[in-house]
């Protein structure tokens, strides 16, 4: 099939993208750990700064799938469904290849700070972000670089299809989902004090976030198919 061909496409230099990205990343991240460790005894872990570096990655490629990549599919003659779903199916493929990553990463930096003894900082940890166990953490990072994906994809085609004022709109209208999954995913326990009564703010559990994160997905993923299904090729 040709959206298989499209996705196979994608999906080889998506990985290579991300190789070099996250490959630099780690570089950074244990030059920041030796420094941290030095000064302060403090231990970053990798988990996070996978998911930041590839959250920036996920929204740039997803607006790349538009320019250039719609009129590049459009000129060899792959329609626009074709286009849809071999784009989706990359995306997909290579959330999972950056959340396996992580997760590996997580482990090795682990294992270092477990030979190294670094007191009781050598725990694996996942960061401010996704939940406090393996699972949750997952699929929180799974569904949050996903989504980001289409969200950028969604703003790519807004530019692309109707102009530069539908796309600032939707770039406005991305903070709101980002906003969403934030709340969704990102730990942030906070109390706030207002005229002697304390109000405390948690996440949402697990069941919420899960179908709601879920419903953001197609939502935005259909709003991307709708742009998709009569757009006019520019070339």
């Amino acid at each position: 099939m040709i959206s298989k061909q499209v996705s196979e496409d994608q999906f080889k230099t998506y990985l290579k993208w991300l190789l070099v990205i996250l490959a630099a990343a780690t570089v950074l991240h244990v030059g920041t750990l030796i420094i941290t460790q030095i000064f302060t005894g403090a231990v970053i872990e990798i988990y996070s700064s996978f998911y930041d570096v590839s959250s920036i990655f996920m929204l740039v490629v997803g607006i790349m799938a538009v320019y250039p990549g719609l009129r590049q599919y459009a000129f060899h003659g792959v329609s626009r469904i074709s286009y849809f779903k071999g784009t989706l199916s990359a995306a997909a493929k290579i959330s999972v290849v950056s959340l396996l990553l992580a997760l590996i990463a997580s482990l090795i930096q682990y294992g270092f700070l477990q030979m190294g003894s670094i007191g009781d900082d050598a725990v694996l940890v996942f960061g401010d972000s996704h939940g406090d166990n393996i699972f949750t953490a997952s699929v929180g990072y799974l569904l949050s670089i996903f989504t980001t994906f289409l969200v950028g994809w969604a703003i790519g085609l807004a530019f692309y299809k109707h102009g530069v004022l539908t796309g600032v709109l939707s770039v406005i209208a991305s903070m709101f989902f980002f906003g969403l999954m934030e709340y969704f995913w990102e730990k942030m326990d906070t109390e706030v004090n207002i005229n002697g009564i304390e109000i405390t703010h948690t996440n949402p559990p697990f069941y919420v976030s899960f179908p709601l994160s879920l419903l953001i997905m197609v939502i935005v993923g259909y709003l991307v198919y709708r742009m998709i299904r009569d757009v006019s090729i520019k070339m």
